[in-house]
């Protein structure tokens, strides 16, 4: 008896923590923003992306690959971090991960810079019908042709 007394406190006590915190956490309701920088979000309800979707930026990511000469050898893939701003320019682009040669990896992060600096606008994340900052990474593969 005593351990379902107990059992039916910690209940208790565990769903009124939740629902307070749940409705006095200021990133909560569907957007999380970031702990280290709080104008800028992780998740929205409308996450950002390349305008015409993934396939439209695949292309776009080929044709420009094409046309700034990058080394066809190159083979792997880099992951570039960035911020998509609430008018849809990237900014802030960081490199998360790479998979490369270590010979090859200076040259794959310089053009996947590249690249991403010349991408257009992309539809911004909203939150709360808002447009919003919002953290967003893209990975750009390299393949021999």
């Amino acid at each position: 008896m005593k351990q379902f007394k107990l059992l039916l406190v910690c209940a208790f006590i565990f769903t009124f923590s939740c629902a307070f915190c749940q409705g006095s956490h200021p990133a909560y309701n569907g957007c999380i923003q970031a702990s280290t920088d709080t104008s800028v979000y992780m998740a929205v309800d409308s996450m950002p992306r390349f305008p015409g979707g993934e396939v439209a930026g695949n292309k776009f990511i080929d044709s420009v690959r094409k046309s700034l000469k990058i080394n066809p050898a190159l083979s792997g893939s880099v992951t570039v971090l960035f911020i998509v701003q609430p008018d849809g320019h990237l900014t802030d682009f960081r490199v998360g991960d790479m998979t490369f040669q270590i010979s090859e990896g200076e040259k794959a992060y310089i053009n996947a810079l590249r690249i991403m600096k010349v991408m257009p606008p992309w539809k911004p994340g909203t939150c709360h019908g808002r447009k919003v900052p919002v953290y967003d990474s893209l990975t750009i593969k390299f393949l021999k042709d």
